[in-house]
């Protein structure tokens, strides 16, 4: 398992830039009050409430929503929402704790708020990968996956892939699971392959063994268009946020067909050492997180690449969402030390999220640590 030592709660450090104007939040007076769309959001506390967001950054319809348990005596605390396209399904992870006892359990809720379905994950440490559709799709550090079939309260966990290469699954998009064969080793290409729910692999970029020689970093994370036309991959080192391997680098291929990579870079210089912390596709644009470290503490900021290269979006932001109509939420944050035996840090907000949509953005009355919108 990639061991990342900058955690993000719920989930997905520089000289900041001077932010932009669409970094500075609006009143939003001249926004239309009308839907933006529904938002899930795991709070401070590791709760889960749904909202739904108007133009003008005002909520309606707030709900808690999850955990769906807590145990007695103990705690249940919610992680990395996903949502079906359109909304139709909401998953996330939650963990229940008693004492110095674990248990976890993938949760799937119909439009979010229907009667909620849980799937024991304890034994076999799946976790939510994103949709197929509306059927949720899970895997674990072993190289297997799975798709989930609900029968009323009752899924059924079908197998679809099962590999002794120590196989990474990235995310999901309409025809399938976009995932890596086998793990990067130095001076060895990189295979990634699109999976069908039927178990057809199809190959759609093999990155070159030079890319990986010496000290170069092997490829730590990646992101899915929902759409499928984009995948993006970190190549980089959260082993040793302080230090280990150069800066990280952002490459995009496509999800739909083999491809060749286009090479995304970085914001800034590459002084000092930078690492993507997360990302969001809003109407296939993506929209990451970029941390870096000059003291002890990282600290990051959303940046979007418009084609031109990592354009500052929002200043001091660790958290953001991006809808498939085009609309982004940012959540003004830093890291605050997780008091562990060693460098880990969560997101704790520093004020409300900002709504960016039509040109405008009003901050909208609610603090995140993890956020997806519904539709």
């Amino acid at each position: 398992m990639r061991k990342m030592i900058v955690l993000l709660a719920a989930v997905m450090p520089t000289t900041l830039v001077v932010p932009s104007a669409a970094a500075s939040p609006s009143t939003g007076r001249d926004a239309v009050a009308a839907p933006v769309g529904r938002l899930a959001y795991v709070t401070s506390s590791g709760e889960l409430d749904l909202v739904t967001v108007d133009a003008d950054g005002s909520v309606a319809s707030s709900q808690s929503i999850g955990p769906v348990t807590t145990p007695a005596g103990g705690t249940a605390t919610v992680y990395g929402p996903l949502a079906s396209p359109g909304g139709g399904w909401l998953a996330w992870t939650e963990q229940d704790k008693v004492g110095s006892h674990f248990s976890s359990w993938i949760v799937m809720r119909p439009g979010g708020d229907g009667t909620p379905v849980k799937i024991n994950t304890s034994k076999n440490d799946a976790a939510p990968v994103g949709f197929v559709g509306q059927r949720l799709v899970v895997s674990n550090l072993d190289g297997k996956a799975w798709v989930v079939a609900t029968n009323g309260t009752h899924p059924v966990l079908r197998l679809v892939a099962s590999s002794r290469d120590d196989s990474t699954f990235w995310g999901t998009d309409p025809a399938g699971i976009v995932y890596q064969r086998g793990f990067g080793l130095p001076g060895k290409p990189v295979r990634i392959d699109l999976l069908s729910l039927r178990g057809r692999s199809t190959p759609l970029h093999t990155f070159p063994g030079s890319m990986f020689k010496g000290r170069r970093a092997p490829l730590e994370q990646g992101w899915v268009d929902p759409d499928g036309r984009k995948v993006i991959f970190e190549q980089g080192d959260h082993t040793d946020f302080g230090g280990v391997g150069p800066i990280s680098e952002a490459y995009s291929i496509s999800g739909l067909h083999a491809s060749k990579s286009v090479s995304l870079g970085h914001p800034g210089a590459a002084s000092p050492i930078q690492r993507m912390e997360g990302l969001s596709f809003a109407a296939d644009t993506p929209y990451a997180i970029w941390a870096t470290t000059e003291s002890q503490t990282p600290a990051g900021s959303v940046y979007v690449d418009d084609g031109h290269g990592w354009q500052l979006y929002a200043s001091d932001s660790l958290v953001v969402a991006g809808s498939r109509s085009g609309a982004v939420i940012t959540q003004p944050a830093k890291y605050v030390d997780a008091g562990l035996d060693f460098p880990a840090y969560n997101v704790q907000p520093t004020g409300d999220a900002v709504l960016h949509v039509d040109d405008t953005t009003p901050t909208v009355p609610i603090q995140a640590t993890a956020m997806v919108w519904l539709d």
